[in-house]
């Protein structure tokens, strides 16, 4: 979370696919001259709906969880899906 309280950081969100973000849905996803160079995309809580942020932190989460959690993760929601 930024400062303000209402801007969350999310990594892991290419130049190519932020564009795209930022152009398609300019209220919710931003960045800054301070986060231009990295892989990374801010978004805006307060704009934002869970379908815009729900994929972006999956991805990051399944990136940095643990294999065991990955698995756990996969089969429950495989077992939610029957």
């Amino acid at each position: 979370m930024r400062e303000d309280g209402d801007s969350l950081v999310m990594p892991g969100v290419p130049r190519d696919e932020r564009d795209m973000l930022v152009e398609s849905a300019p209220k919710v996803f931003y960045f800054t001259d301070h986060y231009r160079d990295y892989p990374m995309v801010l978004i805006r809580l307060s704009k934002a709906k869970r379908v815009h942020v729900e994929p972006l932190l999956r991805r990051q989460w399944l990136t940095l969880a643990s294999k065991a959690a990955r698995k756990a993760f996969e089969t429950e929601g495989s077992s939610r899906q029957k």
